[in-house]
């Protein structure tokens, strides 16, 4: 049972007419009533402008044909106050329109006026514009007059508009049938629905007609049945385009037949739906009613298939057509539907409250892409392109909360005629975000769709489909026409994927810490052949003949590289927004490599997980160290979730929770990531409030040459003190590819056989150094403590999933019961990729003569010298001050004023001094009264942190540029420099509420920003 699907051309050509059977009709007034228009005409009625004025007709059109594109009266979104005595009536005047025209009032069945023009003239049409003037009558008396012109062309733009329709239905699964019905199904469904009277059997909602009602039904067992009916007419539906017998070629009666079961069947449906205040329903869950698609993408597709054949009925004057059309429009309105909470301007989510005009807006988030669908659909269900697609009251400019600022929820468009309506959605399909809380793009570069509880990473789930396929496959159905959307969203989306994506794809593969709740698809480690490759080709599929993308050339370029599998990029680049330090190698012949690290805070959180078995920890310290690329993603089904690489956590063996069950995170505020270009420092609190979690402890990860240095301090159970299971800390967790070979305190080699059966607990004083693959691992230890290193690998993992490709997981063992204050409390390793295990002892030479890790309790850091060249960089959890002794010279000393995070790159005589803020200038007590629902709150004024060195440096007043997605010098960016012979003191002035004009109302997102400068020695 396949459905074959045909051209929306073969369902054209269905309509073989457009006869005139007005009579009859209980929905048309008759214009003339008897009285001359010469006589009631008033060439003094003001001039009038329509909301949405388009007319068209085919050139081969013949007598009683009617024109596409119907007046709409302005008023008919409030039918209770639409005057009976209104009409329209074509003015008599120069020009050929009038004697070529006549204009019929159409009521709806709520007393809605619509004016249908219709050819009626013998006098045959030629290719052109035909100009008329309409006159809006109450009685006798004109009130308005509307110049409009019908353009007349070998296809009318809906022709044209429902063939792209067609195919962006064709290319859309969720609008496509779930269900094949041989025509013999169809047949006993036909008979079904005329039996009872456009019901399926079996439906409890069909005998539900009130609130009370629908609710003893049950809100799941409702929900189950009103998408499971859509689904079963969505199925017939398809018989119209793809069945022998019900299908273009099949048996018109027959056709006929299953059009007229479907109009039955569409009334019922929409009789007993909940479509009054359809967003706030108690019989529906709430997941329900603001995911309208279960519902609207099978019954908005189930008219595209209809509506040749229903235009063709409805211009008979079939009453039955005419009740199917009028309750599609009245369904569909739910795809306009917001809850009560959504249209208040305190909706965080979506608005600024005191500026209105200037926020994202409505629906400012992924799912847009999901209800552009419907939106489509209905462009082209409404055969009307005057007609609005929404008339629900809180779109309109009138709509009191947002009236007091002269704007609407999505500020600058109010409902006007469904293709511009369209056009307008998709104008503004890029959404930047201006606080935490809000969905987009972020000064970062990051984008995030959930935030009701922290601010997600969004590149793959909801965030990709938003920013590419679906918004721009809808784009494709208007390009080249005039409704064609702009080069702007083009730009948008094609620097999103070219500025962004280089520095998260490593060997075709997305981080799957980036990837939302596709983190465990399989796809994720192919992402650059494929989601990238088709988002692309949406991009440049949907362009008009004349759009211009202004970086085409790099978006080409990329998807090239990733095709053929090239693309390569150095970088060291912090996502101050999202918790998020990326650091890779690899262009201009040089190792590749791939590293980043993922935390969580008060205000960000990691990838989602709506499964129980995955990603339950994602974001909470998350260590990756790639080489080939597959490292992680082949052995996802093999792992221990339980222990992701860089977690510190108990090791516990039960079943993972679900984290958007639990909703309960990291309260800490402190979380921060800088980098200067070269250098990457990350360092964050871990902790949840959740239950399952035991585990607490400031971590770190500095990325300094080709390298990852980890460390941390006050690893602690503070939770399920019962537990016997370790505290860990997971150095990595890979594919075994390799005999594991390691060297502990300089003693024997030891060696692994790759996929054997391995638990072991290996003390450490001193240096230990373990290797397998491609990289190397160095355990640094102070001699007068003992560290546990845990090595288990083969079945001696406990694979969550059961995979049976085999794991190597290496950990720092804590103990059952650690303390902030104890030494096993502490940890320090390093991860060095591009290497062999022949190398390692060498690189551990290297590693203690020029280099010094530091771990205490509130201060972690990493310095590093190599001959004129120096690199230091620190997490102060607190304000403090930390001394480092330096090879052949002066000690260092740093210190700061309050928790930050530095780095200091001396090149021979120039320092590049980087500071960055943590708690990103937090108001901690606001916090504490923000509510349940998530608010990042930002303390008011200065912003400022001083960082003190003994190291003399050039005074003097430095500017530091904006990072991120915006790079530009703002007035504000300053650090100040005063020094003497010896020491040196710097005042970096961080974004803060004061720059609000600067950063354009986005300061409490610019707030965490890096800021670097170039200093010179004196």
């Amino acid at each position: 049972m396949k459905i074959k699907v045909v051209s929306a051309i073969a369902l054209l050509l269905i309509a073989t007419g457009h006869c005139r059977a007005w009579e009859g009709n209980p929905f048309l007034i008759d214009i003339d009533n008897g009285v001359s228009s010469q006589e009631n005409e008033n060439t003094f009625a003001p001039m009038g402008a329509l909301t949405s004025n388009y007319f068209d007709i085919n050139l081969d059109a013949s007598p009683g044909s009617r024109v596409v594109g119907k007046i709409n009266f302005e008023g008919n979104r409030r039918p209770n106050n639409v005057s009976s005595d209104l009409h329209y009536r074509i003015a008599e005047s120069s020009g050929e329109g009038p004697s070529l025209f006549t204009i019929e009032n159409v009521r709806d069945s709520k007393g809605r006026l619509f004016g249908q023009l219709v050819y009626q003239s013998a006098t045959p049409l030629e290719v052109g514009a035909y100009p008329l003037q309409v006159v809006l009558m109450e009685a006798n008396q004109a009130k308005r007059r509307y110049d409009i012109t019908v353009n007349v062309g070998a296809e009318t733009q809906w022709q044209g508009f429902y063939q792209r329709a067609f195919e962006f239905m064709q290319s859309s699964k969720r609008l496509q049938a779930v269900f094949d019905f041989e025509d013999s199904e169809v047949a006993d469904y036909i008979a079904e629905l005329n039996d009872n009277n456009g019901a399926f059997t079996g439906f409890e909602f069909y005998h539900a007609s009130s609130e009370g009602e629908r609710l003893d039904i049950g809100a799941r067992q409702l929900a189950k049945e009103l998408t499971l009916a859509a689904h079963q007419i969505r199925a017939l539906a398809a018989a119209l385009g793809d069945s022998d017998t019900y299908g273009p070629n099949g048996i018109p009666e027959e056709r006929a037949n299953l059009q007229h079961a479907l109009y039955l069947a569409v009334i019922r449906y929409v009789e007993h739906f909940p479509v009054r205040d359809f967003a706030n329903t108690l019989t529906l869950m709430h997941n329900m009613v603001t995911h309208q698609w279960r519902f609207t993408d099978p019954m908005s597709s189930t008219g595209l298939m209809m509506v040749v054949d229903m235009e063709k009925d409805i211009a008979s004057g079939d009453s039955l057509a005419i009740k199917a059309k009028e309750r599609f429009h009245e369904l569909l309105q739910i795809a306009f539907d917001l809850p009560y909470k959504q249209r208040r301007p305190k909706f965080n989510r979506y608005y600024l409250p005191n500026d209105l005009a200037h926020s994202p807006g409505s629906w400012a988030d992924a799912n847009r892409h999901h209800r552009m669908r419907t939106w489509v659909m209905m462009a082209a269900l409404w055969h009307d392109y005057n007609r609005p697609l929404t008339y629900q009251r809180w779109w309109y400019r009138d709509y009191p909360p947002f009236a007091k600022q002269n704007t609407t929820l999505l500020p600058g468009w109010e409902p006007k005629g469904s293709l511009s309506d369209l056009n307008t959605w998709l104008e503004t399909n890029a959404r930047y975000a201006y606080k935490y809380g809000q969905a987009g793009m972020l000064p970062d570069g990051t984008i995030s769709h959930h935030t009701g509880s922290r601010q997600d990473m969004a590149f793959f789930a909801y965030g990709f489909e938003w920013m590419t396929d679906t918004p721009f496959s809808a784009m494709k159905t208007l390009a080249d026409t005039p409704w064609k959307v702009s080069s702007q969203p083009y730009n948008d989306s094609s620097y999103f994927l070219t500025d962004v994506y280089p520095a998260l794809l490593y060997k075709g593969g997305l981080d799957f810490q980036v990837s939302g709740r596709s983190h465990a698809s399989p796809i994720t480690e192919v992402f650059g052949s494929t989601k990238m490759q088709k988002g692309i080709a949406s991009i440049l599929e949907a362009k008009s003949h004349d759009t211009e993308i202004k970086n085409e050339t790099d978006l080409v370029t990329l998807g090239d590289q990733l095709l053929n599998q090239t693309h390569e990029k150095s970088a060291s680049v912090a996502f101050w927004n999202s918790d998020f330090l990326v650091h890779r190698r690899g262009e201009q012949g040089s190792p590749a490599y791939y590293m980043s690290f993922k935390m969580n805070s008060s205000r960000t959180l990691g990838a989602e997980s709506f499964d129980p078995d995955t990603g339950y920890h994602n974001g909470s310290g998350i260590l990756q160290i790639k080489v080939n690329g597959q490292e992680y993603s082949n052995v996802m089904d093999s792992w221990d979730w339980h222990a992701l690489p860089g977690l510190t956590e108990e090791l516990r063996v039960d079943e993972l929770p679900m984290k958007s069950d639990l909703k309960l995170f990291n309260p800490n505020h402190y979380s921060g990531v800088a980098s200067d270009g070269d250098i990457g420092v990350a360092g964050f609190k871990y902790a949840s409030e959740a239950p399952y979690n035991s585990a607490s402890a400031n971590k770190s990860v500095f990325f300094i040459g080709d390298a990852a240095y980890a460390t941390g301090s006050q690893v602690s159970r503070v939770k399920n003190e019962e537990s016997d299971e370790p505290i860990i800390t997971t150095i990595d967790q890979v594919e075994w590819k390799s005999d594991v070979t390691y060297q502990i305190e300089g003693e024997e080699l030891e060696t692994v056989e790759v996929g054997s059966y391995v638990d072991q607990v290996l003390p450490v004083r001193g240096t230990a150094w373990f290797h397998q693959g491609d990289v190397g691992y160095v355990v640094m230890v102070s001699s007068a403590v003992q560290t546990n290193v845990m090595l288990r690998g083969g079945d001696a993992v406990n694979s969550t999933l059961r995979g049976d490709v085999p794991v190597i997981h290496l950990a720092i063992h804590h103990g059952v019961e650690p303390q902030a204050n104890e030494e096993r409390s502490h940890y320090r390793y390093v991860a060095i990729p591009n290497v062999t295990a022949d190398q390692m002892p060498s690189i551990v030479t290297r590693l203690t003569r020029s280099s010094t890790l530091i771990a205490d309790e509130s201060i972690h850091g990493m310095y590093q010298h190599d001959g004129a060249n120096e690199s230091i960089a620190m997490s102060f959890f607190t304000a403090g001050e930390k001394t480092i002794s330096v090879p052949q010279g002066n000690p260092l000393t740093v210190s700061v004023d309050k928790p930050a995070l530095v780095i200091m790159n001396r090149a021979q005589s120039t320092w590049k001094v980087t500071v960055q803020d943590p708690l990103h200038h937090v108001d901690k007590e606001a916090m504490e009264e923000r509510g349940k629902r998530f608010k990042f709150c930002v303390r008011k004024g200065k912003n400022e942190i001083v960082v003190s060195v003994n190291r003399a440096l050039q005074s003097g007043q430095y500017d530091y540029p904006r990072q991120g997605r915006v790079n530009t010098n703002t007035p504000s960016q300053i650090a100040t420099v005063s020094s003497d012979d010896v020491n040196s003191t710097i005042v970096f002035e961080l974004p803060d509420t004061t720059d609000s004009k600067d950063y354009a109302g986005k300061e409490e997102l610019y707030v965490g920003m890096p800021a670097t400068i170039t200093v010179r020695e004196r």
